[in-house]
């Protein structure tokens, strides 16, 4: 049983953005996760 109350982000995210905006965000969140995990592969911080 699903308790939550409004839609589901997936579908206000496909009113209030385009496509392409969409594949764009993907995108950018895709580049930053392979930061992150190089960066701890490397054991790396901002220290």
């Amino acid at each position: 049983m699903n308790k939550a109350i409004g839609q589901k982000w997936e579908d206000i995210e496909q009113e209030i953005f385009t496509p392409e905006e969409i594949a764009e965000s993907d995108l950018r969140v895709a580049v930053i996760c392979k930061v992150i995990k190089a960066r701890n592969e490397k054991r790396l911080n901002q220290n």
